[in-house]
């Protein structure tokens, strides 16, 4: 039987499915490879310092679980999301603002003291990304010169 590009006929499902099922098995054992590589290099933390313990009530494994589930699987879904919005290139500069905004948390929440290496290490961050956000313009009338890169080493020596 065959179905038209576009149709939702029986290929189109089973390649959905399948794509559905690779998607899946990919992410779990990325998920398993993560979680295996951080044990690895956490025993000898544990070994050290001993086993962290496990919350032993409700409320402690509801803040764990909004861990796990709100800030880390809320923030992918979110940046993924700002993702289909704004590109890359512009998005990227935003990343860098993640210490900034945890050291505001810091001393807004947990009454973390302000120092002034935190003051010029925030300032500066931010200047920095003000900046990659600012478009750059050119003049009227300023010729653009487009940019050369050497050739590699293997490239001259074949015209030669």
């Amino acid at each position: 039987m065959t179905t038209r590009p576009g149709s939702r006929g029986p290929r189109d499902r089973a390649a959905l499915a399948a794509v559905i099922a690779a998607c899946a098995i990919w992410g779990a054992s990325f998920l398993f490879a993560k979680v295996a590589l951080g044990a690895i290099f956490q025993l000898p933390v544990a070994w050290l310092d001993g086993a962290p313990e496990l919350p032993s009530s409700a409320l402690g494994w509801a803040a764990l679980l909004a861990l796990g589930f709100g800030c880390t699987a809320g923030s992918y879904a979110l940046w993924n999301r700002g993702l289909e919005r704004v590109p890359a290139s512009r998005a990227g500069v935003y990343l860098n603002l993640e210490p900034v905004v945890g050291a505001t948390l810091g001393v807004l929440l947990l009454r973390e003291p302000v120092t002034a290496g935190l003051l010029a290490g925030g300032g500066l961050i931010l200047a920095a990304s003000i900046l990659a956000s600012i478009p750059v313009r050119s003049r009227r009338g300023a010729q653009q010169v487009p940019l050369r890169l050497p050739e590699p080493a293997r490239h001259r020596a074949r015209a030669a």
